[in-house]
């Protein structure tokens, strides 16, 4: 048995047998119709807020293994490598310099940022085999979720 709303109560009998009209009106379904799509909406802007945070990151991984691919195929200046690798990462991590960014594991970050800087600045010549490790560790600088900026 249904629960009787408040006018089937007061009017009592004399509803037995009338059709009452939907309750639901077009301006109704086209309210529920706008509530979905502004909720879609809301979604799709969080999805590509995030998906253009991680943006740099991306951008930087694609570039790396492009870097290690024209190094095995080229007999390229090593500096120069060292020096491109020190740009990716600066983008990758959204960083003006590397000294700005500090991970939580500053002394293995401080250990591969002198590599990278004899890489760039040695006047020995850097084995291939010594910048596709830095490129592999720059791999894993990236892959960090939460890097802590020195903003100072």
């Amino acid at each position: 048995m249904e629960a009787k709303t408040g006018v089937e109560k007061l009017l009592g009998d004399y509803l037995e047998g009338l059709i009452l009209p939907s309750i639901e009106t077009p301006l109704d379904k086209l309210v529920y119709l706008g509530i979905v799509l502004l909720a879609f909406l809301i979604i799709l802007a969080i999805w590509k807020w995030l998906a253009y945070r991680r943006q740099p990151q991306q951008i930087a991984r694609r570039s790396l293994k492009q870097l290690r691919k024209n190094l095995s195929a080229t007999d390229s200046q090593q500096n120069m490598v060292a020096i491109q690798l020190c740009k990716i990462l600066q983008q990758g991590l959204n960083v003006s310099r590397l000294q700005l960014f500090k991970p939580q594991d500053e002394n293995r970050w401080h250990s591969f940022t002198n590599q990278l800087e004899s890489a760039c600045y040695s006047t020995d010549q850097v084995t291939d085999q010594d910048l596709k490790g830095l490129i592999d560790q720059s791999h894993y600088w990236l892959n960090l979720d939460s890097p802590k900026l020195n903003q100072t």
